[in-house]
Order: structure tokens, then C-alpha cells, then sequence
């Protein structure tokens, strides 16, 4: 920000509650793959592939509005664009996020939380008994 002269934003405490909820998020997809890479060894090569396709789906190099309304809709389904574009908004006011985005952030860190919580729960007694 020296660099550039740009100011922080008045929102940027909201960048907490954006860390929180990614957090959660992580937390829960955690949990679920923790459980599968101990019982499938393969797990790791997927996930690495896994996670340069959600790379290139997730607009961290480049603008939504280049693309097509076709493909507006498929980078908008996925979860981490909202959480990019609140935490552009709340760090730096360079994004618009509406309030459709706060709650799919918000849902999709509490859903993948319980998801992740109930397989560890249920898969924990045979991943220990595999390690």
C-alpha cells in the first residue's frame, strides 16, 4: 500500500469476520480429507491436481467481467470467489459484494464446518485404527 499510495478502507475490521468464516471453511475441508488421505494413499496427487483446477476457477489473477455470463455463473459458484471478493472489498474497497455473497460465504464456512466435523466424527475410530 506504501508502494501504491492507496489508503486502507474503513472496512477493514470486517476483514476479521472474513478470516473467521475461511477458517471454518478450511477447517471442515480439512477434516473430510484428513480422514481420506490416511486410508487412500492417492488422495495427495488428487488434491494437488484438485487444487490447481480450483486455481484457475477462483478470480485471483483476473476480473470476472472478462468472462462470458456462462462462465460468470460457474466462477460464482464457487465458494472462495465470495470470500475473495469480500476480502478485496474489506481490505481495500476495490470490489462490490452484495449481500448474496455475505451469505454464501457465511453458509459455506458453516456448512463445510458440520460436514467436516460429522465424517471426522463417524470415520475417526477406523482412521486410527489404519494409522
Amino acid at each position: 500500500m506504501l508502494v501504491t499510495g492507496q489508503t486502507l478502507a474503513w472496512t477493514l475490521p470486517l476483514v476479521l469476520i472474513v478470516a473467521i468464516c475461511m477458517t471454518l471453511f478450511v477447517a471442515g475441508l480439512g477434516l473430510c480429507l484428513s480422514t481420506l488421505f490416511v486410508r487412500f494413499d492417492d488422495t495427495r496427487n488428487i488434491v494437488g491436481v484438485l487444487l490447481m483446477i480450483a486455481l484457475y476457477v477462483t478470480p485471483v489473477f483476473y476480473p470476472i467481467s472478462i468472462l462470458s455470463p456462462r462462465m460468470q455463473t460457474l466462477i460464482n459458484a464457487n465458494p472462495v470467489t465470495s470470500y475473495l471478493e469480500i476480502f478485496r472489498w474489506a481490505f481495500s474497497n476495490n470490489a462490490s459484494p452484495s449481500l448474496l455473497d455475505w451469505g454464501y460465504m457465511l453458509s459455506t464456512a458453516i456448512i463445510m464446518f458440520l460436514i467436516g466435523s460429522i465424517v471426522f466424527k463417524k470415520y475417526w475410530p477406523r482412521t486410527v485404527a489404519m494409522l
